[in-house]
């Protein structure tokens, strides 16, 4: 991954970052989206990588999932760590919820290119 793609990753985190965080901070008023952080946050993860690899400039198929994979799993460890301080979830959702997010940011960024991201 080049410092274009790496740049052009800034935002799209930024983004699924302030969903997760909303979605941890809502969890603690709603025990409905509490009890969903699994799918809630998974779905964020996709929609991140989707995002990235139509704002970023990935070079074909796998640098649009390096893309999506980064910015989902950075946006989902920093709301792990947060969900983890409000008292919401353990240590071992830091594995689990970053690792699946890797994983859905990863195929999002494969939806995106295939949605016409932008090329590099």
């Amino acid at each position: 991954m080049g410092d274009g793609m790496l740049k052009g990753l800034s935002k799209p985190t930024m983004i699924g970052t302030v969903l997760q965080v909303g979605m941890i901070l809502l969890g603690k008023v709603s025990p409905m989206v509490g009890q969903n952080f699994a799918i809630g946050g998974t779905s964020i993860a996709a929609i991140t990588g989707v995002l990235a690899s139509m704002m970023g400039k990935p070079a074909g198929m796998g640098g649009a999932a390096g893309g999506g994979a980064v910015a989902a799993g950075v946006s989902a460890l920093i709301g792990t760590l947060v969900s983890m301080a409000t008292g919401q979830t353990g240590m071992d959702t830091i594995a689990i919820g970053t690792g699946s997010s890797v994983v859905a940011g990863a195929l999002g960024g494969i939806v995106g290119q295939l949605l016409g991201g932008k090329k590099g």
